[in-house]
């Protein structure tokens, strides 16, 4: 009996046999999830598995979770370091951005993913091994967007995708985003995101489309072959750009021409409520876009108009009335409805500086 004993515990128990038994067993909270921008704070998916063998060894067992494309054999997979957890949940958002920035799946269309656990053994030498692997049907979302970036050789920058030009979040709508500037002939594109030439963009439909052609698209990094549509500008000169990333999204790329004269006009001003004979203010030279007033404002009101004799005309103002004169936002306002102006408390001497182009004000007391 003791030399049978002997024999047994002599005997290395089945490498193969171990392997198939030991193994991490891999579950998923669900196989099918529909992501949605509204749901971005609730769970999407939860993985759960079980402890992994370290075959006799004593050693110590660290679990990888790996998200891949189906079929894809996990080449190109994501992998989420897991350290000795036994599961990984993931919100709405979190999951939708995994999907988009480093699987590259196609926004609002049904896509499939594989998920499996690796273990790693580590002994000396190291061991690898891996769950069983479940699959998830899933239809990502557009991402909220917080900015947006323009690139390319028409614009001032250049192709800069480590520090692309920032556009401008209109204040008055976050679903738009602005970039008011001369441009050069050329092409450009709009990243989501700083230093990502493979990331994701917002494209045109189709590549070099007409500038009045606003149909647009998020495309997220690595699809094809829409990755590669641009817009191209023909014409150098002053543009106003909007990008709204509303679904569906929608560009407008507009030239611009300046007014060539401008005016300040209200009890703030020495012309006062002269509308047929307002102050006239100052072209800077060599911009076009620029115009300034040096000089007395007494405390009151005061407004910008392109054009004389005519209470109804058009007018630059500001887009709230009485804003604080540090506000530097100006808008355009046809017929000057509703009527906004600037408000001025402290009288002296001050210099107003209006960008048409960019749409700024600078109401600085000097």
């Amino acid at each position: 009996m003791i030399a049978c004993m002997a024999v047994f515990a002599c005997q290395k128990p089945s490498f193969e046999y171990d392997i198939i038994m030991k193994s991490p067993v891999l579950t998923a909270s669900t196989d099918s999830i529909t992501l949605l921008k509204g749901n971005s704070a609730n769970n999407a998916a939860t993985f759960t598995w079980t402890n992994g063998s370290n075959y006799g060894t004593s050693a110590s067992i660290t679990y990888t979770l790996k998200i891949g494309k189906r079929g894809s054999d996990f080449a190109n997979a994501v992998s989420v370091p897991m350290g000795q957890s036994y599961s990984k949940s993931f919100s709405v958002l979190q999951l939708n951005a995994l999907l988009l920035d480093s699987l590259h799946l196609t926004v609002n269309t049904l896509s499939e993913i594989q998920v499996r656990i690796v273990d790693t053994i580590h002994a000396k030498p190291v061991k690898l091994d891996s769950s069983n692997v479940v699959y998830l049907k899933v239809v990502p979302f557009i991402p909220p967007v917080t900015a947006l970036f323009i690139t390319g050789d028409a614009i001032a920058g250049g192709w800069n995708y480590d520090n692309p030009v920032a556009m401008t979040l209109n204040a008055k709508n976050p679903n738009q985003f602005l970039y008011y500037e001369v441009l050069q002939a050329g092409e450009f594109e709009i990243p989501v995101a700083k230093g990502k030439p493979d990331g994701d963009f917002y494209r045109p439909l189709t590549h070099h489309p007409d500038i009045v052609d606003g149909k647009s698209v998020y495309v997220s990094g690595g699809s094809t072959p829409a990755n590669t549509n641009r817009w191209l500008i023909s014409t150098p000169g002053a543009y106003k750009i909007t990008m709204d990333v509303s679904d569906p999204a929608y560009i407008t790329i507009k030239p611009f021409t300046p007014y060539a004269k401008l005016w300040i006009v209200g009890d703030a001003t020495p012309a006062g409520w002269n509308i047929n004979n307002p102050t006239p203010m100052v072209q800077t030279p060599g911009n076009p876009y620029e115009f300034s007033y040096t000089g007395e404002l007494k405390a009151g009101e005061f407004k910008i108009p392109v054009g004389l004799g005519n209470w109804g005309g058009d007018y630059y103002m500001p887009p709230t009335n009485f804003p604080d004169i540090s506000k530097t936002e100006v808008v355009f306002i046809p017929g000057g409805n509703p009527d906004n102006k600037w408000k001025i408390t402290a009288p002296g001497n001050y210099k107003v500086t209006i960008n048409q182009l960019k749409e700024t004000i600078f109401i600085v007391k000097q």
